[in-house]
């Protein structure tokens, strides 16, 4: 984060820094950030992106209670 916060203020946009981490961030997430900051509606793209893991987490802890059983 603290990477990113400094690639950031130097004057970088928001996506590309989080390219550097493919790691942590998927393409997806980084592309529709760099969607949003184009668009500017990034808050809006935050938003539905913090749904969309909320949701894909669910689903995995449902997948992995199923398999246990």
């Amino acid at each position: 984060v603290l990477q990113i916060k400094a690639s950031i203020e130097t004057g970088r946009r928001l996506s590309d820094s989080m390219m550097n981490f493919p790691r942590v961030f998927d393409t997806l997430y980084c592309n529709m950030i760099k969607a949003g900051e184009e668009a500017g509606i990034l808050d809006t793209i935050l938003l539905r992106l913090s749904s969309y893991a909320e949701k894909s987490e669910k689903v995995k802890n449902q997948v992995k209670g199923a398999m246990i059983m």
